[in-house]
């Protein structure tokens, strides 16, 4: 039987917006902890695996039929869905009746930052085929035009336990290029975040959008950090 976790969250007045709708971030913050707290309990969490190996976020893409708000309790679950070549596979299910989602992680050596080999142990998580809340990741497409771009920098407060910007702050980044008054009338219906280079504190980032697709570059040498892609649906 494939292991799973379900925790309950509930959406607090400082994970908002002004519309009174759980931040985007809020969400996949919430799925961040779940992935982390499953971790610990099945004793490959950071600080579980061989010395010197860490967790990565690589993908993560989330489809909504409805948006929380706040005081909505949710209920999410979350099991380990598969391996791909160096990727281990996590799905979620965000209810109730909210939404699915699935995320690739990679195991990364903290001190050369380059992924490694998922260790056996972790391999034999998936001794069974197990179900799926979401198949696959798409290519994400380049951005052709940019009708919004905002810079941005890395702050201290934005980095997390591996030393570089967490993965709320990517998608902050990437929203908040977009004009207050679109946001206002609109929630996301899908995502999809790629992440494909660290951001360390003071990077000035250049946060770019066009057509429904985002693109974070590092001012300095021009590298891509991450590209995304949203759906966006007027709020009912």
């Amino acid at each position: 039987m494939v292991p799973e976790l379900e925790m309950s969250f509930l959406v607090r007045s400082f994970e908002i917006d002004g519309r009174y709708r759980a931040l985007p971030r809020t969400l996949t913050n919430y799925l961040q902890e779940l992935a982390v707290q499953h971790a610990h309990d099945l004793g490959v969490a950071r600080g579980q695996l061989d010395e010197g190996l860490t967790w990565m976020l690589s993908r993560l893409r989330i489809e909504m039929q409805g948006w929380p708000r706040w005081r909505d309790e949710l209920t999410l679950r979350t099991w380990p869905s598969g391996l791909e070549r160096l990727f281990a596979l996590r799905d979620y299910e965000i209810g109730p009746g909210l939404g699915v989602a699935t995320s690739a992680w990679l195991v990364v050596d903290e001190r050369k930052r380059r992924p490694m080999r998922l260790p056996a142990y972790v391999q034999k998580l998936r001794e069974v085929e197990p179900e799926r809340a979401l198949v696959g990741f798409e290519p994400l497409p380049d951005l052709v035009a940019a009708e919004h771009e905002r810079r941005f920098h890395v702050r201290w407060s934005e980095c997390d336990m591996n030393g570089h910007a967490n993965q709320s702050s990517y998608l902050d980044w990437a929203i908040n290029a977009l004009p207050g008054a679109f946001l206002d009338a609109h929630v996301p219906r899908t995502l999809e975040i790629e992440f494909r280079a660290e951001a360390y504190p003071d990077d000035a980032v250049l946060s770019r959008c066009g057509g429904g697709v985002h693109t974070l570059v590092r001012e300095a040498d021009g590298v891509e950090l991450a590209r995304l892609r949203i759906g966006w649906e007027p709020d009912a």
